[in-house]
């Protein structure tokens, strides 16, 4: 067993605020260097690239490369092209990982079985965040853009930041529990059900759902509340730095959910987890019924 608060990701460490904070300025500054990558290729279109306001990062690095070779003038722009293939590995680690007891963790690719486990630190989510600013830094000069000032020291950016760095760690753990649900009622292969999204997980959710045997009502309630929370999570996957502002995110979507609003954040990072709730439960009750149970336990 681990011993309590021994990795930063971990609800029990002293630095688990800290974690939190980081974990939300990554989500800002990805937004922020792909509103800035996306001006870019804009800026510079070449034929048969058509830029979308949102993308994949992999995908908006194809991009910036296809612009870089078709206008090899553009100052800065191979720099761009190098930081952002430089950070693009680390933050999908961080931004997709695995929720366990100890902390959020990737899996550890060069392992023979396909589950050695690296946490992450403090340290490891700043070189993140930092690696995202320094490749948005190079596409300000590009595009001649200048960033809004920070305040220091300001209790309503680390509030905000953290908020949004618990909607990321609820979601991994939605994330988590929607894969123990088709590991141990159906028969699927965790290393590949890690492959997919949530929305992709739902999709073998509904399928495992017409194929049970009997009526399954917190099966199918599951579906029904990760299909409603996923749609407001996905308002920050989509969302965009907020002009004239140094930290917030504004939603192009709107609706009752504002992506701004610490409090709307709140509500989500603790709807997120009453969903996970469920998913646990359908494991839990699947062992009382004489069905295999293997699931992580939370700290918090």
């Amino acid at each position: 067993m681990l011993n309590a608060g021994r990795h930063e990701g971990d609800p029990r460490h002293p630095r688990y605020a800290d974690y939190l904070r980081i974990r939300g300025e990554i989500t800002y500054e990805a937004a922020y260097l792909d509103e800035r990558a996306y001006q870019v290729t804009a800026a510079h279109l070449v034929a048969g690239v058509i830029p979308k306001r949102k993308v994949p990062l992999g995908i908006r690095l194809r991009q910036l490369e296809s612009v870089a070779k078709a206008h090899p003038n553009v100052s800065h722009l191979p720099v761009m092209v190098g930081r952002v293939k430089a950070v693009l590995a680390a933050r999908n680690d961080v931004m997709h990982p695995f929720a366990l007891t100890g902390g959020a963790f990737r899996f550890d690719r060069t392992a023979d079985n396909g589950v050695g486990r690296t946490y992450f630190s403090v340290a490891e989510v700043e070189e993140v965040r930092d690696g995202l600013t320094a490749a948005s830094d190079v596409a300000d000069m590009i595009i001649g853009h200048s960033r809004s000032p920070r305040v220091a020291d300001d209790p309503d950016r680390a509030r905000y930041l953290e908020l949004l760095g618990r909607v990321h760690v609820e979601s991994d753990w939605l994330f988590t529990g929607l894969i123990d649900v088709l590991r141990n009622l159906g028969n699927h292969d965790e290393r590949e059900l890690r492959l997919h999204g949530v929305d992709a997980l739902r999709g073998l959710l509904r399928e495992l759902i017409l194929s049970w045997p009997r009526e399954n009502e917190p099966l199918k309630n599951l579906y029904r509340q990760t299909a409603e929370v996923n749609s407001l999570r996905n308002r920050i996957v989509h969302a965009r730095p907020m002009e004239g502002h140094a930290y917030k995110l504004v939603s192009p979507e709107s609706g009752y959910f504002d992506v701004a609003n610490w409090e709307d954040l709140l509500l989500l990072a603790v709807v997120l987890k009453q969903v996970w709730l469920l998913a646990d439960n359908v494991v839990k009750d699947n062992a009382k019924n004489g069905g295999f149970s293997s699931r992580p336990m939370r700290a918090d």
